[in-house]
């Protein structure tokens, strides 16, 4: 979604952030648009080539990486611990499984 055509089309001094999914920018354009400032800023919880990062990312001071983290909020893990538990107890009494379970 995010690639040279795409950043050309940003106001000067954009800053930007991924957390859904790595391939949604190009990273070479991404570092293009760093280097000539028409990108000021980075944040990436998830990378084009995961779990490789590409090396020129981790050296700049405009750009913030995570873990893929992101959706690691108290309530997103309660909803998979339920979701497991759930799962157990029917798996025990014959009801099948339920993995579609969201609260």
């Amino acid at each position: 979604m995010l690639n040279s055509r795409t950043f050309a089309l940003l106001p000067d001094g954009a800053k930007i952030i991924n957390i859904g999914r790595g391939k949604l920018i190009d990273t070479g354009a991404l570092l293009d648009a760093l280097r000539a400032g028409k990108v000021t800023g980075a944040a990436l919880d998830v990378f084009e080539s995961e779990p490789n990062v590409e090396p020129e990312l981790l050296n700049r001071w405009d750009v913030l990486l995570t873990p893929h983290i992101a959706s690691s909020t108290i309530e997103t893990l309660q909803g998979a611990e339920q979701i497991c538990v759930d799962n157990m107890v029917n798996a025990f009494y014959g009801d099948g499984l339920s993995v579609t379970r969201v609260n």
